[in-house]
């Protein structure tokens, strides 16, 4: 079940709160773009197909802050729900919820 859009948005104020804390303890790290390439895929995840657009260019937004695009963080694949799989795109394991 997707999660609404005031959820959705609290999880994005959480990504931006966990974003900077990753980065005061993981700057230059590749553990910093894999936690929070965790944190993003979660949200992605839960967005409806209304919700990805929007949620995608807030994401977008809270990690050009760090220097990453999105394209990156998926390897430069679009997110699709019947195929993406944690392993599949080597994410870390971020909690979103």
């Amino acid at each position: 079940m997707h999660k609404t859009t005031t959820t959705l948005k609290r999880d994005l104020t959480r990504l931006e709160v966990d974003a900077a804390t990753l980065h005061r303890h993981y700057a230059g790290s590749a553990d910093f773009a894999a936690e929070l390439s965790g944190l993003a895929r979660d949200i992605l995840l839960n967005a409806s197909e209304q919700d990805q657009a929007w949620v995608r260019s807030a994401i977008d937004r809270i990690l050009a802050r760090y220097e990453i695009t999105l394209a990156q963080l998926l390897n430069e694949r679009p997110v699709d729900r019947t195929t993406l799989a944690c392993a599949e795109l080597g994410w870390a394991g971020g909690t979103a919820s």
